[in-house]
C-alpha cells in the first residue's frame, strides 16, 4: 500500500510517500505511476521555490518545505486533491493520513 503523510505547521511543509501500492505487477501499476506522477510533478514545482529539501528513493519520497508560503501550501493541497480521487477509486492501494505530522529529514 501507498501511504502520503502531509506535513504541517502553519502551512503545509511537506509530505511523505511510501510504499508501493501493488496493484500490478511493476511496470504496470497504472496506482503507483498516477501518484508517482502527481508527487514527483509536485516535488518538481516545489523545488522552483527555494528553502525545499527532497529526497526520492525508490518507493520513498520525503519533501519539506523550508520556507512555506501561500504558493507551496497551494501546491500541496493541489496533490493532496489528486491523491484523494485515487484513493477514493482504489482504498486498497492508497491511503493518505489526514492526521498531520512535524517530520523533518
Amino acid at each position: 500500500m501507498l501511504s502520503i503523510t502531509p506535513l504541517q505547521e502553519k502551512y503545509r511543509d511537506g509530505f511523505i510517500v511510501s510504499g508501493h501500492a501493488e496493484y500490478a505487477e511493476h511496470g504496470a501499476d497504472i496506482v503507483c505511476s498516477a501518484v508517482s506522477a502527481i508527487t514527483q510533478t509536485t516535488e518538481m514545482a516545489l523545488k522552483r521555490q527555494p528553502g525545499v529539501i527532497s529526497m526520492v528513493e525508490p518507493g520513498h519520497m520525503e519533501v519539506t518545505v523550508v520556507r512555506p508560503n501561500v504558493y507551496t501550501n497551494v501546491l500541496i493541497d493541489a496533490m493532496l486533491n489528486g491523491l484523494r480521487s485515487i484513493e477514493v477509486k482504489y482504498p486498497k492501494y492508497v491511503t493518505i493520513q489526514e492526521e498531520y505530522h512535524d517530520k523533518r529529514f
